[in-house]
């Protein structure tokens, strides 16, 4: 009789754990092994200047909370940042993991970022053959294809030297500078049954056959969109003090408010409830003094 219900705290039916409300409120964003501090503070403050204040309930998530389970009743988006994903695989394991994608395909969202995206594709490459290889399946799968990188060359773990600014052509807007470290191209298999359910939302512009650098995937009854680039990477939040950054932050700053609506399209794709932009922020193309992110969170 138990093997239908899921232990937390008292016994639910497994079902009711997995079917995401309608009305859900709450937007999780991961925060444990394989997750950096920077691309999860930063993905926190998008996150909350993006979505219609009020509307929701933007907060942490740690793996023991995903693998518990009980998040989903309530949960309207979970969100996977930079880092790394084996990280991700080994703190969630098979049940984690298998949570999320319950969560994905009962009508729930994901927002995958860089690692985050090499984490819901059904297979990586990652540095083949160089002394960073990471090669290997995925679980999630929702992208029915490959995710290949880094998309550009130089990328060093716990370094901006691999940063980049990279021309994105998302939609019909026009191309703008996209932070770009370490993230990966989409490789599409054109007879995989789930190809058709696939939508090409932004290119790179500079990469021969310009490949998709920003899709959208129908999985069940939900969706998720995975982004090669950092779309939540505020350009006033950037350290302006990073030696490798500082010629870089110019280019950045000049493309800030186009990635902004970028981010909150990809928002909306998800059929999240945004608000527009605050016309009384601080000027995109104002340096003064930028924020810094914690170095643990």
């Amino acid at each position: 009789m138990l093997k239908n219900f899921c232990r937390v705290g008292k016994y639910y039916p497994r079902k009711l754990l997995m079917d995401p409300c309608s009305n859900a409120t709450t937007i999780l964003i991961y925060n444990g092994k394989g997750s950096g501090a920077e691309s999860a503070y930063l993905l926190l403050e998008a996150l909350r200047q993006s979505l219609k204040k009020g509307r929701y309930d933007i907060r942490y998530v740690s793996p023991k909370e995903i693998i518990e389970g009980s998040w989903v009743a309530r949960c309207r988006l979970i969100a996977f940042g930079g880092g790394y994903d084996r990280g991700f695989i080994q703190a969630l394991g098979t049940e984690g993991t298998r949570n999320i994608k319950e969560f994905v395909q009962n009508g729930g969202s994901y927002l995958g970022l860089c690692a985050g995206a090499y984490f819901a594709c059904d297979y990586i490459e990652f540095d083949k053959n160089g002394p960073l290889e990471v090669v290997g399946k995925r679980d999630l799968n929702f992208y029915p294809g490959d995710s290949i990188g880094p998309a550009f060359s130089g990328f060093c773990y716990n370094s901006k030297k691999g940063v980049h600014p990279v021309p994105i052509k998302y939609k019909e807007m026009e191309p703008f500078d996209a932070y770009m470290q370490g993230g990966g191209y989409f490789q599409p298999r054109i007879e995989h049954p789930r190809s058709l359910q696939v939508e090409d939302l932004g290119q790179y512009l500079t990469l021969p056959n310009q490949p998709a650098a920003v899709v959208k995937c129908r999985v069940g009854k939900g969706s998720a969109v995975l982004s090669g680039v950092h779309l939540e990477y505020t350009a006033r939040l950037l350290k302006k003090d990073d030696p490798d950054l500082q010629k870089l932050i110019p280019r950045f700053l000049h493309s800030d408010r186009s990635r902004d609506t970028v981010f909150r399209d990809l928002l909306k794709e998800l059929g999240l409830e945004c608000q527009s932009p605050d016309p009384c922020a601080i000027s995109w193309t104002e340096t003064g003094d930028f924020m810094h992110f914690p170095a643990t969170i």
